[in-house]
């Protein structure tokens, strides 16, 4: 039995007062952190997939400024009627199935998102990303780390459903690698895990 309904039932308030108090109320700098690890600069074109309230697309609509172009795509119509509020280009799609052409993006990112994801639909969020990608381009994909500890673990299990107590470290690695990306790295930052990877030329 969970204290709470599953995240993805969760309402856009529901998510933002759980991130806010995830990153301590220092969110919006760790989605910029985020966009400077995924190399977004000047003019690019990047792809936020599962971009939810729109946190990291605006983070990396900063970045990319007036002659770059930012999208958010996600699943939520309610999600994305907020983030539009909030500001930035955010549409309604399935990221296992994005409406976009082969080389269209610079950079493809992602932020808490994947384990809403069904597993068996992951593999092709992974290979959309490397098919939407120029030669070169970055993926950029953070998910939440495990607690520290086997009481952090249990009571995440108990509070927030499993897909936020596992490491994703290995299965994101993994999935990188069977979709064709190289030079992949990881780190943890605070709450979540990082991991990022080139499309090779």
């Amino acid at each position: 039995m969970h204290l709470f309904p599953k995240p993805a039932t969760w309402t856009v308030a529901t998510y933002d007062g759980f991130t806010a108090a995830t990153f301590l109320g220092c969110r919006q700098a760790a989605y910029r952190r985020l966009a400077l690890d995924a190399g977004i600069g000047s003019g690019d074109r990047v792809l936020d997939l599962g971009s939810g309230p729109g946190t990291l697309t605006r983070a990396a609509a900063d970045l990319a400024g007036s002659s770059g172009q930012v999208i958010g795509l996600d699943r939520s119509p309610e999600m994305v009627i907020h983030a539009q509020r909030l500001g930035g280009d955010s549409r309604v799609g399935d990221v296992a199935r994005p409406p976009f052409a082969d080389n269209s993006f610079d950079v493809v990112v992602s932020a808490l998102a994947l384990h809403h994801v069904e597993p068996e639909d992951r593999d092709a969020v992974f290979a959309q990303a490397f098919r939407m990608l120029i030669p070169g381009g970055r993926l950029l994909v953070a998910e939440f780390a495990p607690p520290f500890g086997r009481l952090g673990r249990a009571v995440a299990k108990g509070v927030f459903h499993t897909e936020i107590a596992d490491d994703p470290r290995a299965d994101l690695v993994d999935r990188m690698a069977r979709a064709g990306f190289q030079r992949i790295e990881t780190r943890r930052s605070g709450v979540v895990t990082v991991v990022r990877s080139i499309r090779p030329v």
